[in-house]
């Protein structure tokens, strides 16, 4: 599994990096439309803009991103190639861009290096979808689709396959990914960088069926992954290693063939900004179902708060915390006052759960080990069945629980529970979040 971390982190932090600035205003936009599908670069002068089309009287995806690098201000690059372009099968438009012919050299078929850049497929009459594509050999040498490296650039409603890094940010801020489809690559998307960029977001896209991992958030801060279906993914649908400050909410994560979201803090590759109290990410309103490892494994890493998502049916816990004596990969048992060091401070998760349903209301209760158990948060759910291990999992989110001074707290939840199996889990006031607790059967009353 560290073989492809090691790799993608080399490629991601060797790349020359770009400082963003601020963008201009939408009103100064300049549109350049591509109107072919053709690669062909034959334009001279500055290779600005101002210097499109060349000879051959068309416009390519390459030429104008070349020409938006090289010219100051906003560009929009939009879309308008007709269905009798040989690039177009009937249902897309594919546009075949083989980076580097040469081996093991890093190379992208697209680059973008100038602020305030909008590469909008959707603006493409009749609706087609516009596909950039890599050669054959692009998923395995250290070719890459699209870069960005620089700030206030949206990329909307683009495919990019066959790729190692299908689309790669690394080093600006405020850049978005919306309505894209990364399928068939090594890395779906990958945001990186060595310089702190934020405000980064990958959202509403398809990230499916690559052969590494679906989204990638390496050695950077200050990205949000939001509504975006990451499927089918040969890894991890979410990577995190050396990033904080990263939202992941609203997703579908689904049957990737390791764990669904993994979040690493820790790289020794970036120096954070000094507040501490800015560290960590958020896992929220997410459906994380089916993946082949853990549903989450926080690994190395604290402050990664894990709330009311959807998580059930994945091969492993729903939420696994590295490092616990009795099975680093297991269960992490719960120790006296819990005070610990690793992946989310090792948090106590509550036990001693006993539910029960009259009818009226599903009353739980239940007590958690903390020094200071006041300031936890309680979260049940209820599950149509337990997870193999007895542990989780977190089918259906049904309420909160605030403990007391002793650590017991007590939850009055709906009626129409019994039957069901409740699990909870602690997070803590800096945002960490425990395991799941052992399952209780919801019971009734004995008459």
């Amino acid at each position: 599994m560290r073989q492809h971390v090691l790799s993608l982190t080399a490629a991601a932090v060797g790349l020359v990096l770009i400082a963003g600035g601020v963008p201009a205003s939408a009103q100064d936009e300049t549109t350049i439309t591509v109107d072919t599908t053709s690669v062909v670069v034959d334009f001279g002068g500055g290779r600005m803009v101002a210097d499109l089309p060349g000879p051959d009287g068309l416009t390519s995806l390459r030429e104008a991103a070349i020409a938006s690098t090289n010219t100051t201000g906003p560009e929009m690059i939009a879309f308008d190639i007709p269905t009798t372009d040989p690039g177009f099968d009937g249902e897309e438009f594919v546009i075949a861009i083989d980076p580097d012919p040469v081996p093991q050299r890093v190379s992208f078929g697209l680059e973008i290096g100038d602020d305030a850049t909008t590469i909008d497929a959707t603006t493409q009459p009749g609706g087609f979808p516009i596909v950039v594509e890599g050669g054959p050999q692009s998923t395995t040498d250290s070719d890459g689709g699209l870069r960005i490296a620089s700030s206030g650039n949206a990329v909307i409603g683009l495919g990019i396959r066959g790729y190692t890094n299908g689309l790669q940010v690394d080093g600006g801020s405020n850049n978005r990914i919306v309505d894209v489809t990364a399928t068939g690559n090594a890395n779906g998307v990958t945001v990186a960088g060595r310089e702190v960029g934020t405000g980064n977001e990958v959202s509403s896209s398809t990230v499916a069926d690559n052969n590494r991992i679906g989204v990638a958030i390496i050695n950077t801060v200050g990205v949000t992954v939001d509504g975006n279906t990451i499927t089918g993914n040969g890894t991890e649908g979410v990577f995190m290693f050396g990033a904080d400050e990263v939202t992941v909410t609203n997703n579908v994560i689904s049957g990737n063939d390791f764990h669904g979201i993994e979040f690493q803090s820790e790289s020794g590759l970036f120096v954070f900004p000094p507040d501490p109290a800015t560290r960590g990410g958020v896992a929220s309103g997410n459906t994380i179902t089916g993946n082949g490892g853990h549903g989450v494994r926080v690994d190395a890493a604290d402050r990664f708060t894990i709330t009311q998502n959807v998580t059930a049916g994945n091969a492993g816990l729903a939420i696994d915390l590295s490092g616990g004596r009795q099975d680093a990969f297991g269960v992490t048992r719960n120790d006296s006052k819990d005070r610990d060091v690793g992946a989310n401070q090792r948090l106590n998760f509550p036990e001693r759960l006993m539910a029960t349903d009259d009818g009226t209301a599903t009353v739980v209760e239940g007590r958690v080990d903390f020094p200071d158990p006041q300031s936890l948060t309680i979260e049940l759910f209820a599950n149509e069945a337990p997870d193999p291990s007895g542990f989780g999992e977190g089918e259906t989110f049904v309420g909160t629980a605030t403990p007391d001074a002793k650590g017991r707290f007590t939850a009055t939840l709906p009626a129409g529970l019994a039957g069901q199996w409740i699990t909870a889990t602690a997070t803590d006031s800096a945002g960490s979040t425990s395991e799941f607790s052992e399952a209780v059967l919801v019971g009734v009353p004995k008459k």
